[in-house]
């Protein structure tokens, strides 16, 4: 619950700072990770067996984690332009 919101924040402020395109990019990395870790785990299941499942909740946590991570990594790499952004308005 913690990452998810994280990530609901990060987003928000890169609405803020009005970086829509890296926004969406890290909302679609959070889908595409989390789509790609689900589809995995069931066919984990399928193929291996119902011992070798993935624990419940996995694909959303690694998912959201990474995408807070690259969406927190782009909003410091364009925090030098922040004041620009702030004191323009």
């Amino acid at each position: 619950m913690f990452f998810q919101l994280l990530l609901v924040t990060i987003i928000n402020y890169l609405y803020y700072f009005e970086l829509y395109s890296l926004a969406m990019k890290t909302a679609g990395l959070y889908l595409l990770l989390n789509l790609l870790l689900t589809i995995f785990g069931e066919v984990l299941a399928v193929l291996a067996g119902p011992s070798w499942t993935l624990p419940p909740g996995i694909s959303i946590t690694l998912s959201v984690i990474m995408a807070s991570v690259y969406g927190y990594a782009n909003l410091e790499e364009k925090a030098r332009n922040m004041d620009r952004i702030i004191l323009t308005r």
